[in-house]
């Protein structure tokens, strides 16, 4: 699930989408995503990598880590 006022979804993503990485560092499961954000400070951006569920279509969107 996305919640649609939560940074995720005011980036674009939406239930169905694919994140494969963060910042350039792959997403294999939830350790490496859990891992990978507690990196990053509240305010900083963060660059995602994904695929759209519906389309198939790869692309990049920046999010605003809370």
């Amino acid at each position: 699930k996305v919640d649609p006022q939560g940074p995720a979804g005011r980036a674009g993503l939406e239930s169905g989408d694919i994140l494969y990485q963060i910042n350039n560092q792959a997403i294999r499961g939830l350790k490496d995503y859990n891992r990978i954000l507690e990196q990053i400070q509240p305010g900083q951006e963060a660059l995602l990598l994904v695929r759209d569920g519906r389309t198939g279509e790869m692309g990049y969107l920046t999010m605003v880590v809370q």
